[in-house]
């Protein structure tokens, strides 16, 4: 039996939508913030943890995740009105992430996670926009 959809029940969805894209948002910040700023503080250090020699690349690389990051943060509030800056940094995002697996050799785990977190983001956001879409009337 398919039971009628209340304008309460598709309007609670779509909160609960939103509070999970601004969940996933706010951990993949907080993950790119924080490697990116171990990245320009100890570059030495973060090139080891993942197995590469420590260059100017590595503080480029932080400078890269803390760019994408600063760009998401004016989503974070409400991602439905940041539409352009969520769906600017997926792009961002994937983008490091295809430039660190190909571009880069001994970065495939970064880039791999970076993957990661572009396609959690962009379904989060894909869920909340659909489900804010189905809660009009």
């Amino acid at each position: 039996m398919i039971r009628p959809l209340s304008l309460a029940s598709t309007r609670a969805a779509a909160a609960a939508a939103r509070a999970e894209a601004r969940h996933v948002l706010g951990f993949a910040l907080l993950a790119e913030a924080l490697l990116g700023l171990a990245a320009l503080i100890a570059p030495t250090w973060t090139a080891a943890l993942f197995g590469v020699d420590a260059g100017e690349g590595a503080r480029l690389f932080g400078a890269l995740l803390i760019g994408v990051t600063l760009m998401q943060t004016s989503a974070l509030g409400d991602p439905g009105l940041g539409r352009i800056a969520v769906l600017g940094g997926v792009f961002a995002r994937a983008l490091v992430g295809l430039t660190a697996i190909l571009g880069v050799e001994g970065l495939n785990i970064l880039g791999a996670i970076e993957l990661i977190l572009a396609a959690s983001v962009y379904l989060a956001f894909r869920r909340m926009i659909i489900a804010a879409l189905s809660s009009r009337p």
